[in-house]
């Protein structure tokens, strides 16, 4: 018996259920095939039209991930945003929480909602500039900024301030109180130093420029009313910080929004995932491993108005802190519209893994049979010619004649061709549950060698996801309360007033005790 034959004796086959565990733990779907865990570390992009299957293929991308890591036993989290309500939630809570992961929702409507705990993350001037400046938006075309650009520093300043008397003890309905109030914003921007100076914008002999201001505050703080309203009744063990939310392993965290207010609600998303991502940026590696999905991702900066700059960052730089992100656009376009046509080419360029449905836009098309590259070579063309003749002579002695000729012709012709071309991408058909759903997928690396400079080759190919693939690999939520049936009473909308014994705990004196007396910026200077 030669050595090859006894190495074979001694190879144990693994089962089948061995293999599955494998898979399970090594591979997550992509484009409906099972690639290596590995290729997570490069971001990905999903884009197409609706009814075209994008959001099955996210799912079933999202739950294989994080079944691998469960089962994998690698520490995790997972932050997950979408804009359509009774989606991810329902799902992503009745398919882990039985398995010990605990799933959050931060949607503030809802009932079970948590909240972000604003005074443990707003201690210093650049945190609180991130609220500021979503909450009142800086604009490229106002006529005139001035207004703006004085309530953003009122705004930054009342915080500040509050910070500093009260650290860890004020909230975001406190905050919504003294902007309200011209006597109690003076107050709290009077009683410390740095910021006594910005109450002078709130004095009286201001005139017209005055109650300007004061009415371009009130309208500002209009949207952040709602949101501190419906997060101010959260108990205290459901609020959390920006370095929780970041760094905590075993959670999902599901960002939800409502169709209805999502101008208010957005912003919201948007500030705090820009102070988490922030986090994220400096953290290095702790160990824990950061899945990022962001479904309808324009959605989340076009609700507020204005890009979301930290994922751009997050980007180029979150590889290092292990965050993995995955984006879901309906075109291209609609990032362009946000982010401008070069931002959004580099955001979008790098998301190396790739996959694409139906897109009946012509930018869309064009956009994505571009980026799938082309493939070029050298093929060898082949032509025939064949000749035949032939001739009868009659008479006593008859004959016949006959010739023929065969000319080939072989060239060496290099070749540059789309891959996908766009109306490839274009004649995809939309998804549906009977039929399937259709599109391309690609990944940045793959064994194949180019035969030429022998670099590796990106991997591209057609896939179907049939009824019989998404009913095993995509999950449905089970029995689960709708949303609209989760959401708060009608009185949570509301802002409650200064309580009488608030006040005092915020050393603050009530408006109206001293009536008729103006606000005068000599109240407050030393001495």
């Amino acid at each position: 018996m030669n050595v090859l034959s006894r190495l074979r004796q001694r190879v144990v086959r693994p089962s089948a259920a061995d293999f599955d565990a494998w898979l399970a733990k090594s591979t997550y779907l992509f484009g409906g095939l099972p690639i290596p865990l590995q290729m997570a570390e490069s971001d990905v992009v999903i884009s197409g039209g609706k009814q075209t299957g994008k959001s099955t293929g996210m799912k079933a991308q999202m739950c294989s991930q994080i079944d691998a890591k469960i089962a994998s036993n690698q520490p995790f989290n997972m932050h997950a945003y979408t804009s359509k309500v009774d989606d991810f939630y329902p799902l992503l809570k009745g398919l882990y929480e039985p398995l010990g992961v605990k799933v959050i929702a931060t949607n503030p409507m809802m009932q079970e909602s948590w909240a972000w705990d604003g005074a443990g993350t707003l201690t210093d001037p650049v945190r609180i500039d991130e609220l500021v400046n979503v909450v009142v938006k800086k604009e490229a075309h106002d006529a005139s900024p001035y207004f703006k650009n004085a309530a953003r520093l009122i705004f930054r300043a009342v915080i500040q301030s509050l910070a500093a008397t009260h650290p860890g003890l004020w909230t975001m309905r406190h905050v919504v109180n003294c902007l309200k109030s011209v006597e109690l914003t003076a107050q709290v921007l009077g009683r410390y130093a740095p910021t006594r100076h910005v109450a002078s914008l709130l004095a009286e002999d201001q005139g017209v420029a005055g109650a300007n201001l004061r009415t371009t505050i009130l309208l500002e703080v209009a949207a952040l009313e709602l949101v501190a309203s419906l997060i101010d009744g959260t108990p205290d063990d459901r609020r959390f910080s920006v370095e929780e939310a970041a760094n905590t392993a075993g959670v999902i965290w599901v960002w939800g929004s409502d169709p209805r207010f999502n101008t208010l609600i957005e912003p919201w998303n948007a500030v705090q995932l820009e102070l988490i991502g922030h986090e994220w940026l400096v953290r290095g590696d702790v160990g824990v491993e950061t899945l990022l999905y962001l479904d309808e991702f324009p959605q989340l900066s076009a609700g507020g108005g204005q890009k979301l700059s930290i994922i751009t960052k997050i980007l180029e730089f979150g590889r290092s802190s292990r965050v993995r992100t995955t984006l879901a656009v309906q075109t291209p376009a609609q990032v362009v519209a946000v982010y401008g046509e070069r931002e959004a080419d580099t955001l979008l360029g790098q998301c190396h893994c790739m996959q694409i449905y139906k897109h009946s836009d012509e930018f869309g098309r064009k956009y994505w049979a571009d980026r799938l590259g082309r493939e070029r070579g050298f093929e060898k063309k082949r032509s025939y010619s064949r000749q035949t003749g032939g001739g009868y002579t009659g008479g006593s002695s008859p004959t016949w004649t006959s010739s023929w000729s065969e000319t080939e012709n072989v060239n060496i012709e290099r070749f540059d061709l789309e891959r996908v071309t766009p109306s490839d991408i274009g004649d995809l058909p939309v998804g549906n549950w009977r039929q399937g759903m259709y599109g391309y997928a690609s990944i940045p690396l793959s064994r194949r060698l180019d035969p030429v400079t022998g670099v590796p080759k990106p991997l591209t190919w057609r896939f179907h996801l049939d009824p019989e693939w998404i009913a095993r690999y995509v999950p449905k939520p089970g029995e689960f309360r709708p949303y609209a049936r989760s959401l708060k009473p009608s009185a949570a909308f509301t802002l409650p007033p200064l309580h009488d014994w608030e006040y005092g705990f915020l050393e603050l004196t009530r408006p109206g005790l001293d009536a008729g007396r103006r606000v005068d910026i000599r109240d407050f200077e030393d001495g």
